[in-house]
């Protein structure tokens, strides 16, 4: 019978680490590219656990992806629009390790990524546009590894932004402001599975009727900047809160409470 644990997920972010890594990844409506990618994760040396934030896909993840004893879903339902920030902070709430790998739901990595990129603390890495060798590389550009801890000390991705654009970087400055190091992550152990721009804004209503080009999307990303200056996100800004309803050790459901 499913019953509502006694906490929430604001509580939840606050639960002891253990040593390890855990990948992060919310997915509204990219079943397709989060199967490719999950192949790969996987097969991934030294990854504890995968969470992942099924956003109110309209088939449900977990039908579409094999069960695994490394695999958690977090579904949240009736979500009509696709905001990142707050899609990957509730998923980051169910972290259980001291560092947390950042993914979109179409990024292919290579079995020896971590091994690759040793964390030690006061550091992060994070995919970086100047590095790109393609057009499609600049996308690695939102993907994180970082100490769960230092996500928590900035309070992780700033809620207020809602639209395309601009989370990452906004995260990243935070960090830095903090004294944490960044170094970008070795383009090669990485690789984006091809989304074409209407794909990627198509469950926010206000790319709704518009041309999606570059253009665009780079005007969202400078509104959002321009937000985060005006109002910066900091510690004492509250994060939505959600009830957890927990059905099994690996498949939760989350009500908005606040």
């Amino acid at each position: 019978m499913n019953r509502i644990k006694e906490h929430t997920t604001k509580q939840l972010s606050l639960q002891p680490n253990i040593h390890g890594v855990t990948i992060v990844t919310c997915c509204m409506n990219r079943n397709d590219n989060l199967n490719k990618a999950l192949q790969s994760w996987l097969k991934v040396e030294d990854v504890h656990e995968i969470i992942i934030v099924d956003w109110s896909s309209q088939i449900s993840v977990k039908k579409t992806i094999p069960r695994h004893e490394k695999i958690k879903i977090v579904e949240v339902a009736n979500q009509k629009e696709w905001i990142l920030s707050r899609a990957f902070n509730l998923g980051v709430c169910f972290v259980s390790t001291d560092k947390m790998l950042k993914l979109d739901a179409d990024i292919i990595l290579a079995e020896n990524f971590l091994k690759k990129h040793k964390l030690v603390k006061n550091m992060f890495y994070h995919g970086a546009w100047k590095t790109a060798k393609s057009f499609d590389q600049i996308h690695l550009h939102g993907q994180m590894y970082c100490f769960t801890d230092d996500f928590w000390k900035v309070n992780g991705y700033n809620e207020q932004i809602t639209s395309y654009g601009w989370d990452d970087d906004d995260l990243y400055k935070r960090l830095t402001e903090i004294g944490t190091r960044e170094l970008y992550f070795n383009s090669s152990k990485m690789f984006h599975l091809h989304t074409s721009n209407k794909k990627r804004v198509e469950s926010q209503s206000m790319f709704d009727n518009k041309i999606i080009d570059h253009d665009l999307l780079m005007e969202s990303r400078n509104k959002n900047k321009e937000k985060c200056e005006m109002h910066p996100w900091t510690k004492n800004k509250e994060r939505i809160n959600y009830s957890v309803n927990f059905i099994s050790k690996k498949y939760f459901s989350c009500k908005r409470i606040t």
